[in-house]
């Protein structure tokens, strides 16, 4: 199940962290724009007398466990276990219960594990959906299984004194060389469309309204892209390269000042000022 909501409605819902880009793995190469709900079957693995729930989890590989709203921990009678630290998408710091165990199922794949008790809704993280080897679909909008691997789920492990997990500093140091190429390679894109929309500019004779193509820094895995219909203003100023900060935070229009309230007012101001791409539709 494929659905979209306002980034601003995630903080309301106290989802912990704000939404990230899949570093596990993706069946195609570009992240999605849209949110990705994902239906999953919940159940009580110490209570076999207790049915299943299916709802639908949204997909968030930014944030690491399960989380499910208090009724869905009610409904299958799981056990507190302790309590935990959670940061939620406004910066606030609060404790909340962490219970299980839980055992998820999607398709032909289960695990199980524990669960964070807060917001309205259940979100599926990055450890349940690397244990059942899912695979987040961005063109489709939708979770797999892992094609290569259909009918047994896979797991990466590597030979060292034994099988072992790679450590946590090995990932962080894969993650931050994916980013840093990353950015680089989208760059070196914008800078090509910069060229090729400036050069056509030329052609025609310039523009008479302006050309804005970006209003942010452009950035590999933003957490919020903005896109506007068309943007540009009627001095006829043309953009030649992409500015150094978030244009919309410090515009003197309604439009951009009116937006950044609303994300001011969601708790929400970082996101949008130093984790958003903006852009247009129509750059003239």
């Amino acid at each position: 199940m494929v659905a979209r909501r306002t980034a601003a409605a995630l903080a309301i819902r106290g989802y912990p962290g704000a939404l990230g880009i899949n570093k596990l793995k993706y069946s195609e190469g570009e992240p999605a724009m849209g949110l990705i709900y994902a239906d999953i079957d919940l159940s009580n693995p110490r209570d076999d007398a207790l049915s299943p729930l299916t709802v639908s989890a949204l997909v968030d590989t930014g944030s690491i466990t399960l989380c499910v709203p208090e009724h869905v921990a009610v409904q299958l009678d799981l056990k507190e276990l302790e309590r935990r630290e959670v940061t939620t998408a406004d910066g606030k710091h609060v404790l909340v219960p962490y219970v299980g165990p839980v055992r998820v199922k999607f398709a032909n794949r289960s695990c199980y594990t524990g669960a964070l008790v807060l917001g309205d809704g259940v979100l599926l993280g990055s450890i349940p959906l690397e244990d059942m080897d899912l695979v987040v679909n961005s063109r489709l909008e939708k979770v797999t299984v892992n094609p290569e691997s259909p009918n047994i789920p896979s797991a990466v492990v590597k030979q060292a004194a034994g099988l072992v997990l790679r450590s946590g500093a090995e990932h962080a140091k894969e993650e931050q060389t994916l980013i840093v190429g990353g950015q680089e390679e989208i760059k070196q894109e914008v800078r090509r469309i910069y060229a090729e929309a400036n050069a056509y500019a030329d052609e025609v004779g310039g523009v008479e309204r302006g050309m804005n193509i970006l209003y942010t820094p452009p950035m590999f895995g933003p957490k919020l892209m903005v896109v506007s219909v068309q943007g540009a203003g009627d001095d006829g100023v043309r953009q030649g390269t992409w500015p150094d900060h978030n244009q919309y935070a410090v515009s003197p229009y309604s439009f951009g000042q009116k937006m950044t309230a609303d994300f001011d007012d969601a708790g929400m101001s970082e996101l949008f000022r130093l984790e958003t791409v903006a852009t247009n539709l129509v750059f003239a």
